[in-house]
């Protein structure tokens, strides 16, 4: 995570199963499995090696909300050492960052909402990420600040399955 939880644009408990909602996305690299709802638009390395983007809706004042989910290296790191290191290290990628929320959710999840300027534009964010083996996954909903409510309401359920492999 690091930058690339903050920078992840296009950068579990309670709630609905795995087994319950949407499709079962496996990472080709075998880092995690995800459930996605299948009318999600998957652009799998288009934005960079080893990043999947699902886009979620039309374009809204210029950017189009997203869920991205990226791996990474993450040597020697614990959960509450990479989520502390990816809180320093936020304001280098958003402008004006503000974290709004980190919590841990399950033994090797936690969930980080934030929000900042990208791509000149006030965006809002909410990560669910974890560690497994020295490598971090990394899932973020970004949308503009004004349409978050409604996309973390559709949107966090299906984050909330994300399960590191």
């Amino acid at each position: 995570m690091v930058v690339a939880l903050a920078g992840s644009l296009a950068a579990c408990g309670g709630g609905p199963t795995a087994a319950s909602i949407g499709t079962t996305y496996t990472d080709p690299e075998g880092a995690y499995t995800l459930q996605v709802d299948p009318a999600w638009d998957l652009q799998v390395g288009g934005f960079a090696e080893g990043v999947e983007i699902w886009f979620l809706g039309p374009v809204e004042g210029g950017f189009r909300p997203n869920v991205n989910l990226l791996t990474q290296s993450a040597p020697g790191m614990d959960l509450a050492g990479y989520t502390a290191a990816s809180i320093r290290s936020a304001p280098s990628a958003i402008s004006d960052f503000q974290l709004v929320s980190s919590t841990r959710i399950e033994p090797e999840l936690g969930v980080m909402e934030y929000r900042g300027t990208a791509q000149e534009r006030h965006l809002h964010f909410l990560a669910i990420f974890g560690i497994r083996s020295g490598r971090a996954t990394i899932a973020t909903l970004t949308s503009p600040e004004e349409t978050f409510a409604g996309w973390r309401a559709t949107v966090e359920p299906f984050l909330r399955t994300l399960r590191l492999t």
